[in-house]
């Protein structure tokens, strides 16, 4: 005798397009991640021209802004545990994109 196996053997449609909801916002939210890491690398040579500093000092710059999303993650995932995860990414992503928004507006108006 085999193992017991489903009758229909996929997941029901509402589920699956949940999921493929929640896979596209996570998604947005890590990519938002690589991009302001790229932007700090990118700045990184006017940075160190601004501020007089060598390779080790501009190396301890990009630790120190990786040393701040680490403890962000861990300080949401601790929240999360408490309000809920999915309140929180939708809720983060929604003041991610307002922000960024009004600094896009900000930069386009003429001084």
């Amino acid at each position: 005798m085999g193992a017991p196996t489903s009758t229909t053997g996929t997941a029901a449609p509402g589920r699956v397009a949940r999921r493929g909801a929640m896979l596209v916002v996570l998604c947005a939210g890590m990519f938002l991640v690589l991009l302001d890491v790229t932007i700090v690398n990118v700045a990184l040579p006017g940075i160190g021209r601004a501020l007089g500093t060598r390779l080790p000092g501009l190396q301890g710059m990009v630790d120190g802004y990786a040393v701040a999303i680490a403890g962000l993650l861990l300080g949401g995932g601790a929240l999360g545990d408490r309000v809920g995860h999915r309140r929180l990414t939708l809720g983060g992503s929604g003041c991610s994109g307002r922000r960024r928004r009004r600094a896009g507006r900000r930069r386009a108006r003429p001084r």
